[in-house]
């Protein structure tokens, strides 16, 4: 009879128009480093690697990216409004994530390799295809990122995205120097990733 239970919350950032604003412009900056990362990849590896490696690389880049995007089905979103919501429902809000994000994840590894291989069968491309497809099974990984949105922490985002676009930037001019081959910048695409 005496005793009453207390609902705790975890403690959350609020949002003031100061911190909103850092987070739009540190957002903006790290953007504009990602498109600048992108024009020094594109421009080396074009440089370095001959026309049909170029390709064959632009080709299942590409085909992970839509997978990606394609696999996400909005989960991400949805997850970030749940957990604002309900602070306290982040385990099952996170563990429902990670199971869908993982399932839709290994989904598009398969139909990410097929469809290369499909267009393109080389010996090469079966080694290739299916290194960078792989990346799609980290999908998972990425559902930690919905309770840091949720919970107002923009900073540690933009810092991750910053540090994908350098890592991936400092593998293919590292790889471009050593004269790599095509599965090499196909295992740096998936060691940045890992890490």
């Amino acid at each position: 009879w005496g005793s009453r239970v207390v609902a705790v919350t975890p403690s959350r950032k609020t949002l003031t128009s100061r911190s909103l604003l850092g987070a739009i412009f540190g957002n903006w900056g790290v953007r504009l480093v990602g498109v600048a990362s992108g024009i020094v990849v594109a421009a080396t590896l074009g440089r370095n690697l001959s026309h049909t490696d170029f390709g064959r690389l632009s080709l299942v880049l590409s085909l992970v990216v839509m997978a990606s995007v394609m696999g996400d089905l909005g989960l991400t979103n949805t997850a970030i409004r749940q957990l604002s919501i309900e602070p306290h429902a982040d385990r099952e809000v996170l563990g429902a994530l990670i199971v869908a994000r993982g399932v839709t994840g290994f989904a598009g590894a398969v139909l990410v390799s097929a469809i290369a291989l499909a267009v393109d069968g080389t010996p090469q491309m079966k080694m290739v295809a299916p290194v960078i497809a792989a990346t799609l099974v980290l999908s998972p990984l990425s559902s930690w990122l919905a309770v840091t949105q949720a919970r107002l922490r923009l900073g540690r985002v933009n810092g991750l995205l910053l540090l994908q676009s350098l890592l991936w930037t400092g593998f293919v001019l590292l790889l471009a120097a050593q004269h790599a081959t095509l599965v090499r910048y196909a295992q740096g695409f998936l060691v940045a990733a890992v890490i």
